[in-house]
């Protein structure tokens, strides 16, 4: 099994389109998890505080527009 130390050290001799290349990679592989993991919170409500926080400061004017 690799080690994370020999991982890094590979990564570190990897080229700029390499590391990009991996970037990419490591990106699309763990969006999907992250996804599900938000729609899980939502589903079992551990979101409501921060929405129902930030529908409040919204009703009460303090935000700032995008």
């Amino acid at each position: 099994m690799t080690s994370v130390a020999e991982i890094e050290n590979a990564i570190e001799k990897l080229t700029p389109p390499e590391i990009d290349t991996l970037k990419s990679w490591l990106d699309e592989r763990y969006q999907d998890k992250w996804d599900q993991e938000i729609a899980a919170d939502l589903d079992n409500g551990q979101l409501d505080d921060l929405i129902n926080r930030a529908k409040q400061q919204y009703k009460d004017g303090k935000f700032k527009a995008l």
